[in-house]
């Protein structure tokens, strides 16, 4: 039984560590993780927004940039349908002969077109201009937009508060005022001067939002919801005016925006890469969704009732293990008991977020992990004196269940991935918990025989908390695996994607050959997926030159019977061949201190992407690992 003084002591410190984690800023990249993920799985919506797009086609039939007459015809073509309004996310600033005085006319000769300007910014990243007779016309807007720090764009301005200009609306929202006025719906101020459109008073994002912690906030922000589906045409078929339903544009918003890569406006967002005109469709849509009352704007909780919820749900969590610690002290027990609360804590925040409310969760499950393994260890250790026989008959016990339970997922047809996943953790613990147990077997015999040593007990003691570590340290990267069938296909360039991968590790004392075939630059499929697999590949092979005089890696792409192939080769230490067959399967590794995973991931992430990693090892000479991915 342990102490009530300890317990409270194992309460509070788990307590302290995970709000200071949080506050610290530490916690916030899995809190947004965990953002992108709910958000990608919620309820689509539809939008009154049609994007005329140009992709890499368009600009090789019209070059870049498009030029002033083509731009004219293609505004033109969407005004003569009605629109509501035209958003022009083309930065016009100066002039592109031919066709300068009719794009002129056509600024002049349209009242619901709106350009943009940058209002914010400096150095190579600075402001940049609208097109004059638009800004003269106050028809204008502003298309800055703030960055997290995983360069992924969640938050998004309604105002951009620029010195100059201080009442300059962001293009989402100029748009949405533009449709909302159609509905007599206008902007009004609340009693703090924030802004009310129909249903929704817009609250502005405050840096300690949901699961941020430092995030800036300066401007008017807000959270953007990926969640709008909108219609798209290409920009030749506008500019041909070919086959165009009578109404494509009417009584629409009409958007156009660059889709094409090579134009670097493609952002990392939660829906994937996807373009800036996108980015503010969505924010347009969101707008007016919230102000006619058709979705609810994303809300937060105060912090006080955030660590209230994390105090509860931990002290809850707690209570159950003290009170099953007794029944339930086995691998495979504790292993249940510990989880059952994470994961009802992951459907508590997953629902929420379903009705629109974020409620951070992360500091939740470290506190969590804390408190059921620290109250784990500690109720074995204080029971030495009274459990040493039954602790052993306990993990005699579980061996048996475990070789049954072994046994029957063998013998099962259709084996999921969590069955695997769930028996390999139930076999990384093992171990280490059998190991606890022997040696409270010891200390007990010694201290019945009054043959203790304190040292050596202290001693004893951080042998049990690092193979509880080792234990805490499997569940953390077990949880990293959720989004392991998440597959996002998307058009992007291979060549840049290998160029960041070799950029975040340190190659200075390798010899470096990339030899890059150009028919592979770009290629579709899941671009983190592949960033994923690159990052293991290229850090097991330099893992493998740690020891060797002159070490080498080679980095090769190209096209072999009709499929991409990608070659990573070493000179370091090579794989036995008993061990080939044996690196992709979890938890399996000839190294210290690895837990297995890496390799099994890109395995996995190879398979969802339709492909699969081959390895092949010559004893002494070169290890290479072979990337096959069909070319969709």
């Amino acid at each position: 039984m342990i102490s009530k003084v300890k317990l409270g002591l194992i309460f509070i410190s788990s307590i302290i560590t995970s709000l200071t984690l949080q506050k610290l800023g530490l916690l916030e990249s899995i809190e947004l993780q965990w953002y992108d993920l709910a958000n990608s799985s919620s309820p689509q919506y539809r939008a009154p927004i049609t994007i005329v797009t140009f992709d890499e086609e368009d600009i090789k039939k019209y070059n870049w940039p498009l030029n002033d007459e083509l731009l004219s015809q293609a505004i033109n073509t969407i005004k003569k349908q009605d629109p509501i309004a035209i958003g022009m996310d083309i930065y016009r600033n100066t002039p592109v002969p031919p066709g300068t005085n009719q794009l002129n006319q056509t600024f002049t000769n349209t009242p619901n077109l709106i350009g943009i300007e940058k209002v914010i910014g400096s150095g190579v990243d600075g402001k940049i201009p609208p097109p004059l007779l638009l800004k003269k016309k106050q028809q204008v807007a502003a298309v800055d937009i703030p960055v997290d720090a995983d360069e992924k764009i969640r938050r998004g301005l309604l105002f951009p508060y620029a010195q100059d200009e201080p009442n300059l609306p962001s293009l989402s929202l100029a748009l949405a005022f533009k449709y909302l006025e159609k509905q007599n719906i206008s902007p009004q101020a609340n009693k703090d001067g924030w802004m009310i459109l129909g249903k929704q008073t817009f609250l502005p994002f405050k840096s300690s939002d949901g699961g941020y912690a430092v995030a800036n906030d300066g401007s008017y922000q807000i959270i953007i919801d990926y969640r709008t589906q909108f219609n798209q045409i290409s920009l030749t078929r506008v500019i041909e005016n070919k086959d165009l339903p009578p109404n494509t544009f009417q009584d629409r918003l009409v958007m156009i925006g660059a889709f094409a890569p090579s134009l670097n406006d493609i952002h990392s967002t939660p829906k994937g890469r996807i373009s800036g005109v996108e980015i503010q469709a969505q924010m347009t849509a969101q707008i007016i969704d919230l102000a006619l009352g058709k979705r609810n704007q994303l809300t937060f909780i105060p912090e006080p009732l955030e660590i209230l919820f994390l105090i509860t749900i931990t002290a809850a969590s707690q209570v159950v293990i003290c009170l099953y610690m007794n029944r339930f002290f086995q691998t495979l027990g504790l292993l249940v008991i510990s989880i059952s609360p994470i994961l009802l804590v992951a459907l508590v925040s997953y629902l929420a977020f379903i009705w629109s409310i974020w409620l951070p969760i992360v500091s939740v499950i470290i506190s969590l992990i804390l408190v059921n393994f620290l109250t784990a260890l500690s109720w074995q250790f204080s029971s030495l004196k009274q459990a040493a026989k039954t602790h052993k008959s306990l993990q005699e016990k579980y061996a048996r269940e475990l070789q049954v339970i072994k046994s029957q997922i063998a013998d099962r047809e259709g084996i999921t991935l969590m069955g695997q996943i769930v028996n390999s953790i139930a076999l990384e613990i093992e171990n280490p918990l059998a190991f606890i147990t022997n040696l409270s077997t010891i200390y007990q015999q010694k201290i019945q025989d009054n043959a203790v040593d304190i040292d050596e007990l202290y001693q004893g003691l951080s042998s049990i908390e690092k193979y509880a570590d080792n234990i805490l340290t499997t569940i953390q990267e077990i949880l990293k695996l959720g989004q392991i069938n998440n597959f996002k296909p998307e058009e992007f360039n291979l060549h840049h994607l290998i160029q960041e991968c070799l950029n975040v590790v340190d190659t200075s004392e390798i010899e470096m050959e990339v030899n890059l075939d150009r028919r592979t630059e770009t290629i579709v499929g899941d671009r983190e997926m592949l960033a994923t697999i690159l990052n293991n590949l290229i850090r097991n092979a330099i893992e493998a030159l740690s020891e060797i005089s002159s070490p080498t890696i080679v980095i090769a792409s190209r096209w072999e019977s009709e499929n991409i192939k990608i070659e990573i080769i070493d000179n370091g230490s090579t794989i036995p061949s008993q061990d080939v067959k044996k690196i992709f399967n979890i938890f399996y590794t000839t190294k210290p201190n690895n837990k297995g995973l890496g390799l099994w991931i890109a395995s996995e992430y190879a398979k969802v992407m339709k492909g699969k990693i081959e390895v092949e090892s010559q004893f002494n000479t070169y290890t290479k690992f072979t990337i096959l991915l069909a070319p969709n």
